[in-house]
């Protein structure tokens, strides 16, 4: 008989059998505009994650809403009573309060592409069809048209459908392909198609496609075409066109635009552009290496004052009559990796990088991320020389004193001011590698930490002595980054050092000779070390944390056993170095995501939060599991083990669901949220069973049931879950139903949920008896009409 080892935490893939999924308030951090519209003082921007920013008083303070769980809000519009807004995925809200709160309407059954309004109603754009709707979102009219997937173009122009709907002339009007439109009247009923390429005369050394940007005014229907100009095979010339008609039959060329990626609207029967070449595009960042007018995706016009939104929070102001420009908000190269600094009640100070260093983009912000700034002086004379270009490979962060600490090849830079300016110092003429230096050792993390001991700083640094020999220094330096004192460490790729003074020294590292993960200790300078645990080489390090509890610190780290596949969690005391094996989860069916999310650890004020698959643990005593206690993502959400760090009731946090999926589908590109729990938390059982021929049930749900009643079941795969005997009796004993009322939804191999219809039974206590080969369990249920 096979044998299964069940471990206690098989509990964290089965919460949801306890529990109903727990409220949490996930707030995306970076959110992409697509639109914006003001009216007076109000303004609102809104975009992804179906979230909007709001300000009421002209962009001084801003309010952030989450107006829909998911999807991309296409479109907003209110009067002085009621917003609507609209998203791709079909669903509609409307608000009664500017904005502040919102209710669900309707779903229209399809997803959207386009909308606008025209005086009967809504005419929209899906994949496969246009039509109309009334203003209480019922449907009036469809006509077939396929959109097809717009795809990147010459000169790497994308185009966009968001645009591609007009009503001029009392005519709905969709722009199909290529510069081809089809007429409607207000019923939907088609009434002419026009073409550019028929109706004007253009030159033939240009390729032409379609802009899909269409607009209007009192007088004339706008449109844009893009042209490229092919000189040669790898050189072109791109040139964007406005034509304008006030009847289809006369084009005229209305502007030439001479500038890629442009942006145009007719406000108030005036042409306002957004181009490559706008100086408040390129100045927005400060400084950067990425191409900034491409980020701009929206604009609206009101008190003499062009309002910029696009990619990555970008929010600016610009006046019209003097060119000045102010900048709201922009958070270009956010770091997906890197967890922020809190230097205030709603101040934070965020950081660009990777997993391997620090870069020297710093954005602050002082509401809690709802909007950020780059804090670098451009006019401060170290940036001049040569700071964009730096990377970094430590960075320390002084609470006390409020210092800023990067320490790049060869001197730290330090900022008394959270960044807006540094001064340089040199350490010792040393340099120090600005990558990972250790790329074939998995086990090393790439960024090692930064221990402050009183007034001194312990840092490690390793290179390749020679082939497949690796040498560690281990530096102490003093408050004013002198080095004092030095260890040099022969086969050991350190990412962790824990010192209580400059002989002894506590490490994590990947064994440079069979690259496995240990923990070390030594208390003569390195002259002998201790192996305190040495995993096996199937035992990959995926991550560790310095917790504290009870004020008794502790290292926290977390394997992976691929070919189990299992994780597991152990601690190291570090003032006795005793280890201690916490918990292991072992599962034949993993989520096939499992091991990108990982296991993440943070710990406040005495209290450790642990995440794995679709849970949120809470505890204060490590060890002793009577006292966990736990909370359920919602929508198959998944926490990844970075960046997670908790600041007051809410956690920073690397964030996947089915309503908030990752960037473009890549795991790695996790967007980084602010995930507040509402509900309270939820105790945990501990139970650690290790036993053959097992049968593993859990509390069932809901309870009171009504109509039916689940529960999730673990079983031995060695035996036939189908063929158990699986009945119903009452609290006297008596059999009132058998297996025609029960099923059981497999999950996997061994578990599914066992679902009892107890529609037709009356309000009392039963048990459900399952007979699995040698074990028997009675669920109690209770059922109360």
């Amino acid at each position: 008989m096979k044998k299964y080892i069940v471990y206690f935490f098989f509990i964290i893939a089965s919460l949801n059998c306890q529990a109903e999924v727990n409220k949490f308030e996930i707030i995306p951090i970076v959110i992409n505009f697509r639109g914006v519209e003001a009216k007076n003082d109000t303004i609102i921007a809104f975009g992804d994650f179906g979230s909007m920013l709001i300000s009421y008083d002209f962009g001084q303070n801003w309010k952030q809403v989450r107006v829909f769980d998911k999807g991309i809000i296409l479109k907003l519009y209110w009067d002085d009573t009621t917003m609507v807004a609209l998203n791709d995925a079909g669903d509609v809200a409307s608000s009664y309060n500017k904005g502040l709160n919102w209710e669900f309407v309707t779903n229209l059954g399809d997803s959207v592409l386009a909308i606008i309004k025209y005086p009967d109603g809504y005419f929209l754009r899906s994949r496969n069809k246009l039509f109309t709707i009334t203003d209480d979102f019922k449907l009036k009219k469809e006509f077939q048209l396929y959109s097809k997937v717009l795809s990147i173009n010459i000169s790497f122009y994308t185009p966009k459908y968001p645009r591609s709907l007009a009503y001029f002339n009392n005519e709905l009007i969709a722009e199909a392909d290529s510069s081809n439109f089809i007429r409607f009247d207000i019923n939907l009923s088609p009434l002419d198609t026009f073409s550019f390429f028929k109706s004007v005369l253009f030159d033939t050394s240009y390729k032409y496609f379609t802009g899909y940007q269409l607009d209007t005014d009192l007088q004339y229907f706008y449109f844009q075409v893009v042209a490229d100009h092919i000189i040669n095979d790898s050189t072109s010339k791109r040139l964007d066109s406005i034509y304008r008609t006030k009847d289809f039959k006369i084009i005229e060329p209305f502007e030439k635009l001479y500038q890629p990626y442009s942006i145009y609207k007719i406000i108030n029967d005036k042409l306002y552009l957004l181009q490559k070449n706008s100086k408040y595009l390129i100045d927005t960042t400060k400084f950067s290496n990425t191409d900034y007018y491409r980020y701009g995706n929206d604009f609206s016009v009101v008190n003499d004052t062009q309002i910029i939104v696009g990619a990555n929070k970008l929010i600016e102001f610009v006046n019209i009559k003097d060119s000045s420009i102010r900048i709201i908000s922009e958070f270009t190269n956010w770091s997906r990796y890197l967890v922020p600094e809190k230097i205030g009640e709603s101040s934070f100070l965020f950081f660009t990088g990777d997993q391997f260093r620090y870069l020297p983009f710093i954005y602050r912000t002082d509401d809690n991320a709802i909007t950020l700034k780059p804090v670098v002086d451009i006019k401060n004379g170290f940036y001049k020389s040569g700071y964009p270009w730096f990377i970094f490979r430590f960075k320390y962060f002084d609470e006390k004193e409020n210092k800023l600490y990067f320490i790049e090849q060869t001197r730290v830079l330090i900022s008394e001011n959270y960044g807006i300016s540094f001064i340089s110092k040199w350490i010792n003429g040393y340099t120090f590698l600005n990558g990972p230096e250790f790329g074939g050792y998995k086990n090393a993390q790439r960024l090692p930490n930064l221990q402050k001991i009183n007034d001194e700083y312990i840092i490690t640094e390793g290179f390749f002595y020679k082939k497949d020999t690796v040498r560690e220094t281990i530096y102490n330096l003093d408050k004013d980054f002198i080095i004092n004192n030095f260890m040099l460490v022969t086969g050991k790729v350190i990412d962790y050092i824990f010192s209580k003074d400059t002989n002894t020294f506590l490490i994590h590292n990947a064994n440079g000779w069979d690259r496995t993960s240990e923990v070390n200790f030594t208390s003569d300078k390195g002259i002998n070390w201790e192996i305190i645990k040495k995993y096996p080489i199937t035992e990959t390090c995926k991550n560790f944390k310095e917790i504290e509890i009870n004020n008794q610190k502790y290292l926290a780290l977390v394997h992976v056993n691929k070919d189990e596949p299992s994780f597991r969690i152990d601690a190291v005391n570090l003032s006795n170095n005793q280890f201690d094996s916490v918990y292991k989860w072992t599962t034949n069916n993993p989520d096939s995501n499992w091991t990108w999310f990982g296991v993440g650890i943070e710990n406040e004020n005495n209290w450790v939060y642990i995440t794995f698959q679709d849970t949120l643990f809470y505890t204060n005593d490590l060890f002793d599991k009577s006292k966990w206690r736990y909370q359920i993502l919602p929508n198959n959400g998944r926490i990844r083990n970075f960046p997670f760090k908790k600041f007051g009731d809410k956690f920073f946090v690397g964030y996947a669901d089915d309503n908030n999926p990752s960037t473009r589908g890549y795991l790695a590109e996790t967007n980084i949220y602010w995930l507040k729990p509402l509900d309270p938390i939820n105790s945990v059982e501990e139970n650690e069973i290790e036993v053959q021929n097992y049968l593993y049930v859990y509390p069932p749900f809901p309870i009171p049931a009504k109509n039916y009643v689940k529960t999730l079941i673990y079983w031995d795969l060695s035996i036939d879950i189908d063929k158990d005997e699986i009945a119903v009796y009452n609290i006297y004993g008596v059999k009132i139903e058998g297996k025609e009322k029960i099923r059981i939804d497999k999950k996997n191999s061994y578990s599914g949920w066992l679902v009892w219809d107890c529609s037709d039974v009356e309000s009392g206590i039963y048990f459900i008896k399952i007979n699995h080969g040698t074990k028997t369990k009675y669920i109690k249920v209770m059922v109360d009409r």
